[in-house]
């Protein structure tokens, strides 16, 4: 991590909108076996647009499926400001 920007770290960081720590599973349920890179990225995007509406039932259900529209909007974001390589290598350091 210490290769990344400064202003980077800030995105690795949790957020009070989005649980992380019940999001994570189910992240890498739906996008773990998705090839890395651009693709995976991708692939998040791809999910998030496909979504128009919730199809839960319960404010737990909803709220889980909100914060993974959030991680999802919050990458895109990543990626606009930091740009693809950045962003790259700051997931590959946190995978590791």
């Amino acid at each position: 991590m210490h290769d990344l920007p400064e202003e980077a770290l800030l995105f690795l960081l949790g957020s009070r909108y989005c649980e992380t720590d019940r999001l994570s599973e189910t992240a890498w349920n739906l996008f773990g076996n998705a090839p890395t890179g651009w693709d995976r990225v991708q692939a998040i995007c791809d999910y998030v647009h496909r979504l128009t509406h919730f199809l839960t039932r319960g404010l737990q259900h909803v709220s889980t499926e909100m914060s993974l529209h959030v991680l999802a909007y919050n990458l895109k974001r990543v990626i606009n400001l930091l740009g693809m390589s950045t962003t790259m290598k700051a997931m590959r350091l946190l995978r590791a």
